[in-house]
């Protein structure tokens, strides 16, 4: 084919397809498509096939989105007209059932299980407006289609056909509607792999189907409504196990556990219906009960394995009791796999009253026994009374006196059970050990009998009086009972020895029997919880569960139960009943307790204390048991008896540790001074008095020790070196007096009184004998280090606290770096007296080269004393006094002045004529240490009661020429004697302010030598006009601490700077005042008359 010819082709071919398109595709050209030979292998060929493909699928999902929007749109509409008389929720159910069934073939799943799911929201809303009395024409139908039929769920078949038509013509039940609902949606739920979720469903379902019934007012025979539910539960069940093979139940066992139980009680409430769980046989009446029931039992589906047990069930007793027994265990098993030990004890409380209903109380017990373990453990006391008079019965039925007896005890002492119950089982009681007259029946005396608060008469004995034990008896008894006696035994014991050792060793005195350790430590069944061994996560439930149960039962918590009933309107019959908790809940201990003794052992009861022939009140009794005790030594408490009609209670009291000590005669101790009070640092007379029997002491075997506290040294004819005491027993009735003289050391520490124990042990004491000493100070010793410009003075001062006359001599002082040397200032060639309330003082100056540098000395002052009264030969005491030296070191001086530069005019309270005054502070560095410290800063110091201040408050220090100033204006506030504003020096990181050693000497150093003016060098005197002196107006130096301003305090904080010592800045002008009149006079300078004083001394 020539070029032309195939140009002539292609106009042809592309003429063809245009003509085409205009004449049937001209609104919708895309499609129209134009496809090659598809025998052709290549690219085009294969493009436009593909093209066609990819046209045909986006126009068919178009079709299909836009015929949805349509249905939707139309079921949408038919939704909204609901309210009109004509609307039919069948017709409606239908409708969207087709958009269900079209989503479901497409494989949408989960979007038809909404479909339904909305259906199930609808109907139950409608329900819920009939119950308000928004009724609709459609929905009273079922009223008129009565359930015939309570065959339960099919979930064998995906649609069942015959519901579905009886839906269609508007002739099926409520039950016939629900149950195809339901099946619909587990079918869904089971192609989704979600059938755990078909078993979650399952119980809110059949309630809602229940409650629905009973809005609607849909009548049904006595027990169709049970036959549903029990079907329903075993067809769940049956699918869910048909379904997972792999698992089994053991992975829906959280949903299902509830659906077996569920299924248990309404086949019971059937039993009880029908007369088959009692033990005679069913009446007529019940007869055509069952019948009834039976016709309703039809399933055209075909029978089902549910179905065709629930028959045999209805029509024996023995086919009942068989598939009663079967769910029970069923439920029971799922639960406990689940760590539901709760549940599963509430239905094994069920099985016991059916049990019990048989007349089997042989089977019912263990089960009872159980829920009372959880009662008790959970705290529900009102639940475990009423679960033991079942036990009671059962005990009593299979002739097991002595547990019978113990649950009367329980039953008897209970405080949530009525008064008449309580007597009634105190009666059965005090009848059982009448019972048996061979042997006497033991028990523990708990719950009925508490002895508590249990403490010898005396701490000592003697063999010939009686030993005497007190208690309070607790009894928890409605009325009061006549005790033959209560008796408490006692084992001999030795102290090195521990209690329960001696209790169960068998080769001492008067010893236990073995077994007594064994009866407190728990038994092996009684301590063990669900042995069952649970597989998955269920094994953290259980473990949780037991941890909580000990720990509950271990706290003790009661619960104050109340019942609560509310009746009707015509208060016959109850509309509710609940049981009212009136007490808090505690917070639970996280350590459980002991486990209580579970046996009762009777030792060799040879030495017994007693009481006989005592009435038992309600409530506590107090209770005194004695005997007398021929051997002498050292008893130990082991059991408590309370007898009473053929019954011993018994109570292990070795726990208590109470010990009852005999001797031959009585043992006093006394320790007095003879003179008052006692000095330390002296020598005291003290008179040791014992009146010591013979068999505790046996010097060969180990003697008495006397022993005294660290800081009291013993003398005497007696004492030995090692503390042995030499002391013969009084035999003849006469005590043993011995003279000792105490020396007590003064310790540094200032207080007011020391205390010192003496100790007598030994000589086969059972415990040692402490007595106290109590010594008062003879003095007090404090210290001080003043500064004067570069001089460093010492002062130590003696204050008086006793009245006794005291001589000091001889004080030496000495510091332990050789560098530093005292010199004495006062003259201690004379002796010094010293009294109560009078003190000593003594001065050095301290000397030191411009090379020492270190910030903490320790020192020490030795000195010599005596009493006043004493001869010079007698050797004096000696005491020695250690202190430490702080910044010895001065580094800087300040100095406040009044600027001289202009005119000064008089000034008036508060006011300044011309102008304010301006006060020159400044800072100079005394040492080159001083000099190399860096960065420093300042702070002005004032009190704002007496100066207002205008400048630079605070900032940084800069040496000019050996020295920095500040210049501020200050105003006075006030009239009479003010201080001049100070500068304080502080320095990052520097020491920090050490507490004054010397914060508490007494009056006379504050009278003779003020705290603050010590640290300056010149004097004045300040008078008045008229020449009279102007003392009475002095004050001391303001603290520095109340005149820093409250922000220089934050600025401080801030930065992190601290003043120096007190000891390293000398303040030259800190006792200068000046004198602020209220008339017309100038400005004087003045300083404080002590400080003269002082000067003068220097």
């Amino acid at each position: 084919m020539n070029e032309e010819s195939r140009v002539k082709s292609r106009l042809l071919r592309n003429s063809v397809f245009d003509k085409v398109k205009n004449d049937f595709c001209s609104k919708l050209p895309d499609r129209c498509v134009t496809l090659c030979e598809p025998l052709k292998n290549d690219a085009k060929a294969s493009e436009s096939w593909g093209s066609v493909l990819a046209k045909m699928r986006q126009l068919l999902l178009d079709s299909y989105s836009r015929n949805l929007g349509r249905f939707e749109e139309f079921m949408r509409s038919q939704r909204e007209s609901r309210t009109d008389v004509k609307w039919s929720y069948c017709a409606y159910f239908l409708l969207q059932e087709e958009l269900a069934f079209m989503y479901e073939m497409l494989g949408l799943y989960e979007d038809a299980l909404v479909q339904y799911d909305e259906l199930d929201a609808l109907f139950t809303q409608f329900v819920l407006n009939f119950s308000v009395g928004d009724s609709a024409p459609w929905l009273v139908n079922f009223s008129k289609h009565p359930a015939t039929r309570w065959d339960g769920l099919c979930l064998s078949q995906p649609i069942n056909i015959s519901k579905r038509e009886l839906i269609k013509h508007r002739e099926a039940s409520l039950l016939d509607l629900r149950n195809y609902l339901f099946s619909r949606q587990c079918t869904l739920l089971f192609v989704l792999l979600r059938s755990w979720e078909v078993g979650q469903r399952a119980i809110p379902f059949m309630h809602n189907c229940i409650k629905e019934l009973d809005i609607l007012e849909i009548k049904l025979p006595d027990g169709a409504i049970d036959c549903w539910v029990y079907l329903s539960c075993l067809e769940v069940l049956n699918m869910c196990q048909k379904v997972e093979t792999l698992g089994h139940i053991e992975t829906y066992s959280l949903c299902t556990a509830g659906l077996w139980d569920y299924a248990r009680t309404k086949i019971s409430g059937l039993g009880h219906l029908c007369g088959l769980m009692h033990p005679g046989n069913p009446t007529s009446s019940e007869l055509l009960q069952v019948v009834e029931l039976l016709t309703g039992l039809v399933r055209a589906e075909g029978e089902s394995e549910s179905l065709n047990s629930l028959k045999e069930a209805l029509s024996s007793k023995e086919g009942f009791h068989k598939r009663y027994l079967e769910l029970s265990e069923l439920a029971m098993c799922s639960f406990k796999h689940i760590g539901r030990l709760r549940s599963a004890r509430k239905v094994g409380k069920d099985l016991a009253s059916f049990h019990m209903m048989l007349n089997e109380p042989e089977k019912a017990e263990g089960y009872l026994h159980d829920a009372v373990k959880m009662f008790k453990a959970e705290g529900w006391e009102m639940l475990a009374d009423d679960t033991r008079m079942d036990i009671a019965w059962c005990q009593k039925a299979t002739n097991q006196t002595q547990k019978y007896c113990r649950t009367c005890m329980y039953i008897t002492s209970s405080s949530s059970l009525p008064k008449e119950t309580r007597l009634q089982y105190q009666k059965e009681l005090e009848t059982i050990g009448l019972s048996l007259p061979d042997s006497p029946l033991l028990v523990r005396c708990a719950p009925v009998f508490y002895a508590s608060c249990i403490e010898p008469l005396s701490e000592c004995f003697t063999c010939d009086k009686p030993v005497g034990l007190k208690m309070k008896l607790l009894s928890n008894l409605v009325e009061s009972i006549e005790v033959d006696t209560i008796c408490v035994s006692v084992i001999f014991w030795t102290p090195d020895v521990d209690p329960a050792t001696a209790a169960k060793n068998p080769v001492r005195r008067r010893s236990q029997a073995s077994a007594l350790v064994h009866s407190r430590q728990p038994s092996g069944p009684d301590r063990c919880s669900h042995s069952r061994e649970p597989s998955g996560s269920s094994v953290v439930g259980i473990d949780l569960y037991n941890r909580i149960q000990e720990t509950i039962q271990a706290s003790s918590q009661t619960l104050d139960l109340h019942p609560l009933v509310e009746l009707k309107v015509d208060e016959e019959l109850a509309s509710s009943s609940a049981v009212v908790c009136r007490s808090p809940l505690r917070r639970l201990k996280s350590i459980p307790g002991a486990t209580k003794e579970r046996e009762i052992i009777k030792d060799e009861w040879n030495l017994l204390l007693t009481a006989a022939d005592r009435v038992i009140k309600p409530g506590s009794n107090e209770i005194v048991v004695s005997a007398t005790l021929n051997s002498p030594g050292c008893y130990l408490v082991n059991q408590l008896c309370v007898k009473f009609n053929g019954i011993e209670c018994f109570k292990n009291l070795t726990t208590e540790c109470i010990t009852l000590s005999v001797m031959s005669k009585e043992l006093k101790v006394t320790l007095e001074p003879l003179q008052e009070p006692l000095v330390a640092g002296l020598n005291q007379d003290i008179c040791l008095t014992i009146n010591l029997p013979s068999e505790l002491h046996d010097e060969a075997d180990a003697p008495l020790k006397l022993v005294a506290s660290e800081g009291l040294r013993l003398v005497s004819e007696c004492i030995k070196d090692d503390g042995a005491l030499s002391v013969a027993p009084a035999d003849n009735g006469e005590p043993c007096r011995i003279n000792i003289s105490g020396f007590a050391l003064i310790p540094d520490i200032v207080q007011d009184f020391i205390c010192h124990e003496i100790t007598l042990s030994g000589g086969n004491l059972r415990e040692a004998i402490t007595r106290t000493l109590k010594f008062v100070l003879p003095f007090r010793i404090t210290h001080r280090l003043h500064t004067a410009y570069k001089r460093k003075f010492v002062q130590v001062l003696v204050v008086g606290c006793t009245d006794t006359y005291l001589a000091l001599s001889k004080p030496v002082i000495a510091s332990f770096d050789a560098r530093i040397s005292f010199t004495n200032m006062c003259n201690f060639d004379q002796c010094l007296t010293l009294k109560k309330d009078q003190n000593v003082s003594f001065l050095w100056e301290l000397q030191t080269n411009d090379l020492f540098s270190e910030t903490h000395v320790p020192c020490t002052l030795q000195f010599e004393y005596r009493l006043a009264d004493d001869d010079v030969t007698v050797a004096p005491y000696k005491q020695k006094f250690n202190f430490t030296l702080e910044n010895l070191k001065t580094l800087f001086t300040v100095i406040s002045t009044l600027d001289s530069s202009g005119d000064k005019r008089n000034v008036k309270d508060g006011l300044v004529i011309d102008r304010d005054y301006n006060i020159r502070l400044s800072v100079s560095p005394v040492s080159d240490e001083a000099v190399s410290i860096s960065p420093l800063w300042y702070e002005i110091s004032f009190s704002k009661k007496e100066w207002n201040v205008a400048g630079k408050l605070r900032g940084d220090v800069k040496f000019e020429n050996g020295r920095f100033e500040a210049l501020i204006s200050a105003r006075p506030q006030k009239t009479g004697y003010l201080y001049l504003p100070s500068i304080i020096v502080l320095r990052e990181g520097a020491v920090s302010k050490t507490e004054d050693s010397n914060a508490e000497l007494p009056n006379l150093l504050a009278s003779n030598l003020d705290d603050k003016n010590t640290n300056n060098s010149s004097s004045s005197f300040v008078k008045d006009h008229a020449g009279n002196d102007l003392e009475s107006n002095f004050k001391s130096p303001p603290e520095e601490n109340e005149t820093i301003v409250d922000d220089m305090d934050q600025n401080r904080l801030k930065n992190k700077l601290k003043p120096f010592c007190e000891n390293q800045v000398y303040n030259c002008t800190r006792a200068q005042q000046v004198y602020v009149s209220s008339r017309d006079s100038g400005l004087m300078m003045s300083c404080s008359p002590q400080l003269t004083e002082l000067t003068m001394a220097i």
